[in-house]
């Protein structure tokens, strides 16, 4: 199941989100993460988060750009789904080794 960049953002909206939302979650521009939906930029921070905010994995939304793992990446967050992992390098290691 691939889906058009349009039905991530559609499905994003469903649940309330917008892109300038998820952009201030991650702390990134509202370009990066249009272009991570569209599948012409990398971002493993927006990626897992749009994944586990419309709860479809992320290889399943763009195949073989990112780890099979949105539901480990919700672990780390815990229970909220605002602001970043603690720390970049260490939330990715964390990622690695629960995989």
């Amino acid at each position: 199941m691939l889906l058009h960049w349009a039905e991530i953002v559609c499905e994003l909206q469903k649940r309330g989100w917008t892109l300038t939302k998820v952009a201030e979650q991650e702390s990134v521009s509202k370009s990066v993460v249009t272009e991570v939906i569209r599948g012409t930029k990398v971002s493993h921070p927006v990626a897992y988060a749009i994944s586990s905010i419309i709860d479809i994995p992320t290889e399943k939304l763009w195949p073989g750009k990112y780890l099979t793992c949105p539901a480990k990446y919700k672990k780390l967050r815990g229970n909220s789904t605002r602001g970043r992992l603690p720390a970049k390098g260490a939330a990715e290691s964390e990622l690695r080794k629960a995989s």
